[in-house]
């Protein structure tokens, strides 16, 4: 998916993320408990594992559990989306 794409649809996800964002705590959800327009975003979900937003508050902490392998065994991507980023782990 295109970079301008991902914004375009965090931009929609706004609200969503602004709870998050206020309480200054980082969302974990399985893939399969992520919400539909999360998942929509991105192509392949059968290699997904988990999905994190972290808040503007909490961009720039370390968070080792958010880097492979824990997080994904494989690969884990960082995106920067409106109010935070979203960190996606993959097993494959």
């Amino acid at each position: 998916m295109k970079v301008s794409d991902w914004l375009r649809k965090s931009a929609a996800l706004l609200d969503k993320w602004e709870r998050v964002n206020r309480s200054k705590f980082v969302k974990v959800w399985k893939v399969k408990d992520c919400p539909k327009e999360i998942m929509d975003c991105f192509e392949n979900h059968d290699d997904i594992d988990y999905i994190a937003f972290v808040p503007e508050s909490l961009r720039d902490d370390y968070l080792r559990f958010l880097e492979q392998p824990h997080f994904g065994c494989c690969n884990v991507e960082e995106h920067d989306v409106v109010g935070g980023k979203v960190v996606v782990g993959y097993h494959s």
